[in-house]
């Protein structure tokens, strides 16, 4: 049997609706060389029976786990089951732009130079008033540096700016490789940054796509926005010993157990790592910010956050005086980001970021559906 060019992995738990608009986005994909594998968390039989509308496509090969995992942990399980050149994951509650698959297939093929790992931007779907936001229409490619992306995130938490396994493809060969050292590809916490980061400390570049070539919905049941809000109960699930092993804040701050994985790639591997230190001032006052825009969440934990908050006080006066005034001085020119996140987070939030979007040129478009945001034919992928 031919392998495959890409294996497009689709981690799935009970999101059978949007798990329907994740598969059609690919087997309506204007591209052929693929396998797509729907990974089945231990779902109910609704997951089975959507899958099931697909089950003559010869692409599509469904899955299912003997036992409930956490989500690194079917992460790993997934994506260990890819036999294409490269491996790619699309989330249960994102979507495929049309042409996606063809314009990674060109931009690889036609590289000046071997292709470890390719990434790209996405855009976000509002599926309740079916209003797309975010396309980015640029041509071209660039290579980027490991190190540097490595570096960029180390000090300023460019998160979206990160191969992150669901806006990325990597070599099936590299991810094998790195399993061989260190045992998996997803680790906890986040399987996201922690697969990125192994990734780039394996390999000297990556190519950019500097294009929207998916895009997000069900932001309400996203595990990300529900972590960050109470997150105590997803890293509960993950059983890990020491989930704060390597920062000074031991408690769920979301911001600290991103740095927290980050430091502990770093000290699994040194590759693109060697000369990387984290901004403590920046750490501090990044999760100062995260904590003081959580309480104003009418859905967050409020009393989760102000013991987050004693916390965080509490650890940063274990460090000398020099170091806590510039914690301070940084927060102060930080004022703005943090009434910023007060704002977002009242009821006059949602209004003023509809306006900010409508001023900025975005929505982009209305749509019909999530089909349709994605460039579909309606008519034929609604049949």
């Amino acid at each position: 049997m031919k392998r495959p060019f890409f294996s497009v992995i689709i981690p799935t738990k009970n999101r059978p609706e949007l798990l329907r608009d994740a598969i059609s986005s690919v087997l309506l994909q204007n591209f052929d060389d693929y396998e797509l594998i729907v990974s089945d968390n231990f779902n109910d039989d609704r997951t089975k029976k959507i899958v099931e509308e697909f089950r003559d496509n010869e692409h599509l090969n469904y899955i299912k786990t003997d036992r409930e995992m956490n989500m690194p942990d079917h992460w790993e399980f997934a994506t260990q089951k890819a036999s294409g050149f490269y491996v790619m994951v699309l989330t249960d509650r994102s979507f495929l732009r049309q042409g996606s698959l063809c314009d990674i297939y060109d931009s690889i093929s036609k590289a000046k130079e071997e292709v470890d790992i390719c990434f790209w931007d996405f855009g976000l779907y509002d599926e309740k008033r079916k209003i797309l936001f975010g396309e980015k229409e640029k041509r071209g490619v660039e290579f980027l540096k490991s190190k540097d992306l490595i570096e960029n995130f180390s000090k300023t938490l460019g998160e979206h700016f990160l191969p992150r396994l669901h806006s990325s493809c990597y070599r099936f060969d590299i991810a094998e490789k790195i399993r061989q050292n260190v045992g998996r590809l997803c680790w906890p916490i986040s399987p996201d940054y922690t697969s990125a980061l192994l990734l780039l400390a394996h390999s000297d570049s990556v190519l950019y796509i500097p294009r929207s070539l998916f895009f997000f919905q069900g932001e309400v049941v996203s595990n990300g926005t529900n972590a960050k809000f109470n997150p105590a109960i997803f890293i509960s699930s993950l059983s890990v010993e020491n989930p704060y092993q390597f920062v000074p804040i031991k408690v769920p701050i979301i911001y600290s157990t991103i740095i927290n994985d980050l430091l502990t790639i770093k000290n699994m591997v040194k590759g693109n790592f060697g000369d990387i230190n984290i901004d403590w001032v920046f750490y501090f006052t990044t999760c100062y910010v995260e904590v003081m825009g959580n309480l104003t969440r009418p859905d967050a934990d409020k009393k989760a956050q102000l013991e987050h908050l004693k916390e965080w006080k509490k650890t940063l006066l274990t460090f000398d005086k020099k170091f806590q005034r510039a914690v301070w001085r940084a927060i102060r020119r930080r004022y703005k980001e943090i009434i910023k996140s007060y704002i977002r987070s009242s009821f006059a939030g949602n209004f003023l970021a509809g306006v900010k979007r409508f001023l900025l040129g975005k929505p982009t478009r209305k749509c019909l559906g999530a089909l349709d945001a994605g460039g579909f034919d309606y008519k034929i992928s609604k049949k």
